[in-house]
């Protein structure tokens, strides 16, 4: 269920995944499915967050994680913008 948000929907056999689940599941080299689905939801992410720059917005994404995995990923997106930032 997509909101009114930024966010793109954790699919629901995800909602109940913990964070400590999540970034364990990221921490191993197949995280298998929890893995998959973070990175889904980070891709997702990024595709909006250009979409907003492409199209003029100001400011960054109005992202309302809903649930624990939609936190991780909305913290790995976090660490990607500081990452690229531009140094001034």
């Amino acid at each position: 269920m997509e909101t009114e948000d930024d966010m793109p929907a954790a699919r629901p056999e995800f909602v109940y995944v913990s964070e400590a689940e999540a970034w364990a599941a990221l921490k191993t080299d197949d995280g298998g499915p929890i893995a998959a689905e973070v990175t889904r939801l980070v891709i997702e992410l990024a595709r909006r967050s250009k979409t907003r720059a492409r199209n003029g917005a100001q400011g960054g994404l109005q992202a309302r994680a809903r649930c624990p995995i939609e936190r991780v990923a909305v913290a790995m997106m976090s660490v990607c913008r500081a990452s690229v930032a531009p140094v001034h």
